[in-house]
């Protein structure tokens, strides 16, 4: 059986993989074990920051699974909010959203949505390691 971190590792995997291959990966943040994994356009490469809390960016998350923050018109916003099926049919929004339930159906996880810029993984597992409802503040110092 897995750890969380290493649940958390090989998640990221596939959902950058996802981003990447219908190149949406623009403009969005993932954060997961201390860690935050976004994407360089210029250079066409990924870019993973370590000790990076989760609650330093956003007031919904989970700190404890992956936490995304996305906008723009070539990120997860249109397909997540639903704009996105006018706009590229190779990028419709169904397909992309079913194959990201489909990443965390893989994992005994789901996503909630925090806002329209941002989802978060929880799972319904009796562990440590889930955090089912939290609403934090955002650290000011």
């Amino acid at each position: 059986m897995m750890t969380n971190y290493e649940t958390n590792e090989m998640m990221v995997k596939e959902i950058a993989e996802l981003l990447k291959k219908h190149d949406i990966f623009h403009d969005t943040n993932i954060f997961y074990n201390g860690k935050l994994m976004t994407n360089d356009s210029e250079k066409q490469e990924l870019i993973i920051y370590e000790n990076i809390d989760v609650k330093d960016y956003t007031k919904h998350g989970n700190p404890d699974m992956i936490t995304m923050q996305y906008q723009g018109e070539n990120s997860l916003y249109m397909i997540v909010n639903g704009y996105a099926d006018g706009i590229d049919a190779a990028k419709r929004s169904n397909g992309i959203v079913f194959e990201l339930i489909k990443i965390g159906e893989k994992y005994n996880r789901w996503y909630e949505l925090g806002s329209n810029t941002n989802l978060y993984f929880v799972s319904d597992e009796d562990t440590v390691f889930t955090t089912k409802k939290f609403d934090f503040t955002m650290r000011s110092d």
